[in-house]
């Protein structure tokens, strides 16, 4: 577990480190030389090179967009539940965008009759979105997740889930937003094993979404 909670870590710092390392690019200008009766007029020039697009994302990284989600948040009074999970997607064009995305989260139960219940739930799977009005979006997911501890048999077991749903992504002229998706278990898996409703809801930050 704690080598699983290293990964997602590491996957986070190479993201964030991405984004810094290529920004010392802005700004690169290159020479370019004219013909011998231009340069007797006007000498050198210089052309500056735009390596950046126009919200300020490195041009390598124009068809590329990364994520990090804080999944289902919730404290009551049973317990507390809170995911993290990192995701990466490259672009087809303005509407529609594939990728990669996986997820941790942490489940605690409290028990007044007993030492308290803690639960480590990994998923990792595929999704695709589809963006339109430039805020909103259409999101399919499937991934397969392993619920800890399904009982003193079964330690922790696999099982397909299918996400269907959608949500709002900040309209921002800048590289960076946040998001709020909403999703449905269509499995229903999910909300079978745990007892809860087959719904998940995220919040999270995008760069280059």
């Amino acid at each position: 577990m704690k080598r699983t909670i290293g990964i997602v870590v590491l996957i986070l710092f190479a993201i964030i480190m991405s984004s810094v390392d290529v920004s010392a690019q802005y700004g690169k200008k290159k020479k370019r030389r004219t013909s011998d009766d231009d340069d007797d007029r006007r000498g050198d020039q210089t052309e500056q090179i735009e390596v950046r697009t126009e919200r300020g994302t490195p041009v390598a990284l124009e068809r590329f967009w990364f994520g990090v989600n804080i999944g289902s948040p919730l404290i009551s009074n049973l317990g507390m539940r809170i995911g993290l999970g990192p995701m990466a997607a490259y672009r087809f064009n303005n509407i529609f965008s594939a990728g990669v995305i996986t997820d941790v989260s942490y489940l605690l139960l409290w028990n007044p009759n007993g030492p308290n219940e803690n639960y480590f739930d990994l998923a990792a799977g595929v999704f695709g979105r589809a963006k339109f009005f430039r805020a909103f979006y259409a999101h399919l997911e499937y991934n397969i997740t392993s619920l800890d501890n399904i009982s003193t048999l079964q330690p922790r077991t696999n099982f397909p889930v299918f996400l269907v749903g959608g949500g709002y992504s900040s309209p921002t002229y800048t590289a960076w937003g946040y998001e709020a998706t909403l999703l449905y278990d269509v499995t229903e898996n999910l909300g079978e094993v745990r007892g809860t409703i087959p719904i998940v809801y995220r919040i999270g930050i995008t760069y280059n979404f």
